[in-house]
């Protein structure tokens, strides 16, 4: 009897690794979903799309780009093209963004958004939630929206560290 042989009244525990979306199965899953969107760039290794979103029925239609690159630290990247976004009256800077250009949409250290998870459930939607809160911000003052930010990009692929989004 080896090591690994067992009571036959012990259940068989196997140890399975979750399946992660291939590029195909995220960007097929994503126009499924959001027809608005498409593909701008399809390589072995990322993928680009863009297309509208509209938080509120009451709101701006923004003109987004996602980049999900595979097997990178910078995995996923959101802007918003159109309308330009502007800092509110009063105020230095957009809270919740990466140098002034790239939308912070998640706390990477928390494991809120990791490859297995389909970018249509999660990214799209948390765009849309950003965008309402930025809107928010706009007429209140306040970042309604919650979460953690720092100064450092933890997703850069110059940042060695996982500091604060």
């Amino acid at each position: 009897m080896g090591p690994f042989n067992h009571n036959s009244n012990s259940p068989d525990v196997r140890l399975v690794r979750a399946k992660v979306p291939t590029l195909a199965e995220q960007s097929h899953s994503l126009i499924d979903a959001y027809p608005q969107f498409q593909v701008i760039r399809f390589t072995p290794d990322e993928v680009v799309w863009e297309g509208t979103l509209r938080p509120t029925e009451m709101s701006e239609l923004y003109k987004v780009r996602i980049l999900y690159k595979r097997n990178s630290r910078t995995r996923i990247k959101v802007w918003v093209i159109s309308p330009q976004l502007r800092v509110r009256e009063g105020e230095k800077e957009i809270p919740h963004m990466y140098a002034q250009d790239r939308l912070c949409l998640y706390y990477p250290p928390a494991g809120e958004w990791t490859p297995g998870k389909w970018i249509y459930k999660t990214i799209v939607p948390w765009i849309c939630e950003w965008l309402y809160y930025y809107e928010v911000w706009h007429v209140t003052g306040e970042w309604l929206g919650g979460g953690i930010h720092g100064t450092a990009d933890p997703e850069s692929e110059h940042n060695s560290n996982n500091g604060l989004l």
